[in-house]
């Protein structure tokens, strides 16, 4: 370590904090438990990607393990160009999926309506089979954004910034 860059070690401390980001709390949703008591569920991406409470991860999310750790080995071996594309690929796919994730809010909703009017005549307006499943990473998550949230944008930015003067300092 005594011949890393402060810059070197500032990218490669960002790539082992959005590692360590995919495993700490990203966000909450709000369900409720017998007799309407609203609980607060905290998930990680670790969560989104095995899946929590018998609702399915999904495998896009391992992609946030994969480009982290190749991250931080490409810092460690001096690609700066590539690990600024690493980081920026990361920032991008977190903001496609909450650009284009499905909502809990927006996947509850029909079946909040029916229960609201207390009568299964809707009951035949609704099909399951077409009522999308909640994304965990959605425009949702920032409401109750948590710790592994921020960490992972914070470290997405300084990752970018960092890779991007070591490369300028490196060509001169």
């Amino acid at each position: 370590m005594e011949n890393f860059s402060n810059n070197k070690k500032i990218a490669l401390g960002a790539a082992i904090a959005m590692f360590l980001s995919c495993f700490l709390p990203l966000s909450a949703f709000e369900t409720t438990a017998f007799f309407g008591v609203p609980i607060s569920k905290s998930y990680s991406i670790w969560d989104a990607a095995t899946g929590i409470d018998g609702q399915g991860g999904k495998a896009i999310h391992y992609l946030y393990f994969l480009l982290a750790g190749g991250a931080g080995y490409l810092v460690w071996n001096d690609n700066f160009k590539v690990a600024k594309m690493i980081f920026g690929s990361i920032l991008l796919l977190f903001i496609i999926q909450v650009v284009t994730g499905n909502s809990f809010k927006d996947a509850i909703e029909p079946m909040e309506n029916i229960m609201q009017d207390f009568s299964l005549d809707k009951i035949d307006d609704v099909d399951i089979k077409d009522q999308k499943e909640p994304d965990f990473i959605s425009k949702d998550v920032f409401s109750s954004g948590k710790i592994g949230l921020w960490l992972l944008l914070a470290s997405c930015i300084i990752g970018i910034a960092y890779t991007s003067k070591e490369e300028a300092k490196l060509k001169n």
